[in-house]
């Protein structure tokens, strides 16, 4: 069954990818099949983006409001289990 008919609204199914507040095609208009490494049968097809889009897409994602924001967010949550790991280094190695 295609992953559309699976959805209760099949307009949420996109074979696009998500930058800059748009979605976008692949410039070369190349697609690249996904399938289930399981069975190997094809799922769905992707656009085969190249390096225009994703230097499109970082440069976008490093102009965005939140881009320091989150990296402060990160520091924050990650800070706890920084100090954890390197505590429980420091025991080990006394011992």
């Amino acid at each position: 069954m295609e992953p559309a008919k699976r959805l209760s609204d099949p307009t949420l199914f996109r074979q696009q990818a998500y930058v800059n507040g748009a979605w976008i095609d692949a410039t070369r208009g190349g697609k690249v099949s996904v399938s289930d490494p399981a069975t190997g049968a094809v799922i769905e097809t992707v656009p085969d983006m190249g390096s225009n889009e994703t230097r499109a897409a970082t440069e976008a994602a490093g102009e965005s409001p939140s881009a320091n924001f989150l990296g402060r967010a990160r520091r924050w949550v990650c800070r706890p289990s920084r100090n954890w790991a390197r505590s429980r280094s420091t025991r080990r190695a006394r011992r």
